[in-house]
């Protein structure tokens, strides 16, 4: 995580515990320079802050953080806990649940374009590219579940099993 991607999530975060009060300047540049590991002195120096003041303004922000996140955050151990919190907010997927497809908005005229392009071609080698986590193989998943399930209009190709505790797993 880069250090702009942290100060958003602090920033989130301080907003929703203090009815929308964002980080004033300097709090957003003493976080990106202890971020970057950072000395106070240091950040005192290129600020042109005093010390014992960027020391209170970062001891605060910690103390705050300390309160929301209800864990001791300090200077030193801030990269850790927000990758634990990040990691916390990010949803998870019990092997055994089974997916949620009703959430797939909006996508019936790209279904329709791939189902009449496998009709017309069934040799056709269908590529989904694009960045992680957007939703290429949920679409694919509900491609076979509500086109597929058609199967007189053309043959799906057989899927191995990709369970990753099957060693005759093929990838």
């Amino acid at each position: 995580m880069r250090g702009q991607e942290a100060l958003t999530i602090v920033d989130r975060l301080l907003q929703g515990a203090n009815y929308g009060q964002k980080l004033n300047d300097l709090q957003s540049a003493v976080f990106l320079e202890t971020w970057a590991e950072h000395s106070y002195s240091e950040i005192a120096q290129q600020l042109g802050y005093e010390y014992d003041y960027i020391k209170q303004v970062g001891s605060h922000l910690w103390r705050s953080l300390s309160q929301i996140l209800g864990e001791p955050v300090s200077k030193r151990n801030i990269q850790a806990v927000l990758r634990r919190y990040e990691q916390s907010q990010q949803p998870q997927q019990d092997e055994g649940e089974a997916i949620d497809f009703s959430r797939f908005y909006d996508r019936q005229e790209e279904l329709q374009t791939l189902e009449s392009s496998m009709i017309e071609d069934p040799y056709r080698l269908i590529g989904m590219f694009g960045l992680g986590g957007i939703g290429k193989a949920f679409g694919y998943i509900t491609f076979i579940i509500v086109v597929g399930s058609d199967g007189d209009k053309f043959q799906l190709p057989h899927l191995p099993d990709l369970n990753p505790h099957n060693p005759q797993t093929v990838v």
